[in-house]
């Protein structure tokens, strides 16, 4: 009778395994001292990985296998964690310059442009702005996944990620820099995909489409919460280079650090 078929059983890098959770341990205790964001954290990361030959090819890789992988259009589709590129950010103008084109709205006529007329364009505002996103009606239109940000402005719901007629409103009122800056990225992400048509008479343009203070308060903040994202970026990379003085690894560490972003700080070790 034939014994079962015999298999090798892969190597347990266990040694390596330990290694990793000790150092996962260990800067998990730096974050929380520092008081450090794991988003900072990773973002100071990847520009140190740029740096170095072998890790931006790996990096490419791996954005050509996922690019391969997807299978939806990002275009045009929304996403609560969708963000412009650092190259999209756009320094956000209070003032509007009008053409013949461009238009004042009350909220009443946002409205009727929510994509339930096939005769008009879909239109939606964020902070008080009015972009077409006609091109993009099978995500606003009436049976799109995204048609409660058409017809209006929902600001807050942008980074609220509440879809409900409570949360579909424009205040920004408690918001944190996180997510102040999220509305930039998505201010960033329309003006470069969709054109602006107007602004909507309230909260942040009068009837003449004059900003209010309002608006250019929350841009004020908004300016506070960029600086202050700088200096946590800042703050970050103290803790990375107290971090990465303090260890040695070997190679085969190193290029798996290369692939973990909590880890991937002894890529400057290189």
């Amino acid at each position: 009778m034939a014994g079962k078929p015999w298999r090798s059983k892969p190597a347990l890098h266990t040694t390596t395994l330990a290694y990793i959770a000790v150092q996962v341990a260990f800067l998990s205790f730096l974050c929380s001292y520092y008081d450090v964001g794991l988003s900072n954290l990773t973002r100071w990361t990847l520009d140190k990985l740029y740096q170095f030959d072998y890790t931006r090819e790996k990096i490419a890789w791996i954005k050509r296998a996922w690019k391969g992988a997807t299978t939806f259009s990002s275009n045009n589709m929304p996403s609560t964690s969708r963000r412009a590129s650092k190259d999209d950010l756009k320094t956000i103008d209070a003032e509007v310059q009008f053409g013949d084109e461009m238009q004042i709205f009350k909220a009443e006529q946002l409205a009727l442009f929510d994509g339930s007329r096939p005769s008009r364009p879909i239109y939606l505002a964020i902070l008080g702005r009015v972009y077409n996103v006609d091109k993009g009606k099978k995500h606003y239109g009436k049976d799109g996944g995204y048609h409660f940000f058409a017809g209006r402005d929902a600001t807050r719901a942008f980074v609220s990620g509440d879809f409900t007629e409570a949360g579909l409103v424009d205040n920004t009122d408690g918001l944190s820099h996180e997510d102040l800056l999220g509305i930039r990225d998505w201010v960033s992400f329309y003006e470069k995909d969709y054109k602006l048509v107007g602004v909507v008479v309230g909260r942040y343009y009068d009837i003449n489409g004059n900003p209010t203070d309002e608006l250019r308060n929350v841009l004020g903040r908004m300016q506070t919460a960029l600086e202050w994202k700088e200096l946590k970026a800042a703050e970050a990379e103290v803790c990375c280079r107290f971090y990465c003085s303090h260890i040695s690894v070997t190679s085969f560490e190193h290029k798996v650090a290369c692939f973990i972003p909590s880890l991937s700080i002894c890529c400057s070790l290189f």
